[in-house]
């Protein structure tokens, strides 16, 4: 009897323990499926959150408010929506200096003007803008109606982010390689007049003006004077806070004094702030 129970026992513990193996795996299933289920959950969750919008960059000068671009088709136009507009204050600011004033020693800088006026206009233009070509011929007579006191400094900021955005000013920098300023400040006049061009247009346009037809393309497909225009807008940002096209900066290269005007404005508005910068001069 003795002998029969001593045989027993070790089969009722080897059951118990296989019994009890199952239902630890048993519940580590259950375990790993509740976690899947919550990492689960969690994940959804989080991908529900809007995504948080990274600020820019202070540059040390903040816009009033949103610039819209309204329906003008005109100076008429333009004139009605700057009516009133008060002049901006004067600026000066130290690290704004080594660049604006660049274009005293710098070849590649595109003048309009008698360099040696006490007062030049730095326009940032995207040459396709609707609105910088409105008043295109009226800035250029501004600047012979202003020409002992103001001459005229043209650098890029196309508006978009992508190459073909770029491929305007690309041109005119060609252009100015071969050809020089006055070639140069040809194709701006007439790309105002074109607007929004094709590669191909730009092509003839350029042809139009003069220039060495192959040695053209190979200066646009190399992407030869991309960082020309690449460095305009990005200077312009960083040193001046320009943040939309076209904009304007009036500046003083005595005193570093500078006034900037953003977005389209009427002639008579351009003088106005001209007339304040000369009067620091009296």
């Amino acid at each position: 009897m003795n002998e029969k129970q001593g045989t027993d026992q070790p089969t009722v513990a080897t059951g118990t323990s296989s019994s009890g193996g199952g239902s630890k795996k048993l519940i580590i299933t259950i375990l790993v499926i509740l976690c899947i289920a919550l990492i689960a959950l969690l994940l959804f969750f989080l991908l529900q959150q809007p995504v948080p919008v990274e600020e820019e960059e202070d540059y040390g000068r903040k816009l009033p408010g949103p610039i819209l671009t309204p329906e003008l088709d005109s100076l008429e136009d333009i004139d009605q929506y700057t009516e009133g507009k008060p002049v901006p204050s004067p600026i000066i600011s130290g690290k704004t200096d080594p660049w604006i004033f660049m274009y005293y020693n710098a070849p590649e800088e595109h003048i309009r003007g008698d360099p040696t006026t006490p007062i030049v206009l730095i326009e940032y233009a995207d040459m396709r803008s609707r609105l910088a070509g409105i008043i295109q011929d009226t800035l250029k007579q501004f600047i012979e109606d202003n020409k002992d006191k103001v001459h005229w400094a043209y650098r890029h900021y196309p508006f978009g982010g992508e190459d073909k955005d770029y491929l305007p000013g690309q041109a005119s920098e060609c252009i100015f390689l071969q050809l020089g300023d006055d070639a140069f400040w040809e194709f701006v006049d007439r790309m105002y007049k074109e607007r929004n061009p094709s590669i191909d247009k730009l092509y003839s346009l350029a042809d139009e003006i003069g220039v060495d037809n192959s040695e053209f393309r190979n200066c646009m497909e190399s992407n030869r004077t991309y960082n020309f225009v690449l460095e305009d807008k990005q200077r312009a940002t960083v040193y001046e806070g320009i943040q939309v096209t076209p904009s304007f900066t009036f500046y003083n290269p005595e005193t570093g004094e500078m006034r900037i005007i953003d977005g389209i404005n009427a002639p008579k508005y351009f003088q106005a702030v001209l007339d304040a910068m000369l009067q620091e001069l009296d």
